[in-house]
């Protein structure tokens, strides 16, 4: 099996996940991958205890030596979000190791990625805790919130042995789960059947809900005048290429995603919406939402022409090809003529 083979999924385990998040009392689901079907493959399904603390503690009890797994359990902070971790023991083959970590985002896709709100990577029994999970969170916030004067690294946040190995500590990828509000859900819907040409997107007072309004006015200063000051924004336009060549194989007029975050805004409303970018995005690839660009805007002056022919059109130079020098033939040594020597 090539480490790039791609793994299906299966009737069964698309079932069971979406049973589960309909479910009150779901537990977990034990998902490996058959290395010789190329396929995930769900080996188990269990029931909540009632209490999180022992639903980890029947997790571990999962746990094989030696062989990777993915087990998808409840996030116990945030409510109808999953989490994804992976077992992942040092005691294991290196294909195995190359094959599950490849394949995390692959089973994501299949089950729903707006649903997961953090991958937690496990290589040690002691790691596999609820309790671990959310003080692993805490230290990552602290680290994203921290000022440049004040950052420490997370090791010394934790007071982890910096002399402990890497794959000792269990690091997570995080990102904050928002609600689609109706009126989000109405504007992807309508973007994605070409019914809308620009909507803009911002985050609720508490910054749990993504909130959304069409606009009808697309020109580029028509959406400079739509953005705040100090606030980020998500916004998804149209734009037409204005640069005249033949160099970009692409359509002259294509969708944008842009985000758009202005350099004095408030440091803990930017971490808000760059940790809510990516379920934002990947709730329009679920609605069959795409996109052919995406730009950041850091001032409203960069919305302009050039920036985006730039960052949504960038030019390919192409290659010249040049022959392979040869080597330089060798030289042959001059013949030297022998000197007769006199004996007399």
């Amino acid at each position: 099996m090539s480490l790039k083979t791609v793994i299906s999924s299966n009737e069964a385990l698309i079932k069971a996940f979406k049973q589960a998040q309909k479910n009150p009392d779901f537990g977990f689901l034990k998902i490996t991958i058959d290395l010789e079907k190329n396929e995930f493959e769900l080996k188990n399904e269990e029931q909540s205890q009632g209490d999180e603390v022992k639903d980890w503690e029947k997790i571990s009890t999962q746990l094989e030596e030696g062989k990777h797994s993915y087990f998808v359990v409840k996030d116990p902070e945030y409510e109808r979000m999953f989490v994804l971790m992976h077992w992942a023991p040092d005691q294991s083959s290196i294909k195995q190791k190359m094959v599950y970590a490849s394949s995390r985002a692959t089973l994501k896709g299949f089950l729903g990625q707006s649903l997961f709100s953090s991958d937690y990577y496990v290589s040690t029994r002691e790691d596999c805790n609820v309790k671990r999970l959310k003080q692993q969170r805490i230290w990552n916030d602290e680290s994203a919130m921290a000022t440049d004067v004040n950052m420490q690294p997370v090791s010394v946040q934790s007071g982890l042995d910096m002399t402990a190995p890497k794959f000792a500590q269990a690091p997570i990828i995080q990102r904050l789960a928002v609600e689609m509000s109706p009126s989000a859900q109405t504007c992807v819907a309508k973007l994605a059947k070409n019914e809308s040409k620009l909507a803009l997107f911002k985050l609720s007072e508490d910054r749990t809900t993504l909130l959304a309004e069409e606009y009808k006015d697309d020109t580029l200063l028509g959406i400079r005048d739509l953005l705040p000051d100090n606030e980020p924004r998500y916004f998804i336009f149209w734009h037409t290429r204005s640069r005249k060549d033949d160099k970009v194989p692409r359509a002259s007029t294509v969708r944008v995603f842009a985000f758009y975050c202005p350099e004095n805004c408030e440091r803990a409303l930017k971490f808000s919406y760059s940790t809510s970018k990516h379920c934002f995005v990947d709730f329009c690839t679920q609605a069959q939402l795409t996109f052919e660009g995406k730009v950041e805007l850091a001032e409203k002056s960069e919305l302009n022409y050039e920036f985006l022919d730039y960052h949504v059109f960038p030019i390919f130079d192409d290659k010249v090809s040049f022959d392979t020098p040869k080597p330089p033939k060798k030289k042959r040594r001059p013949h030297k003529k022998q000197r007769k020597i006199d004996v007399e």
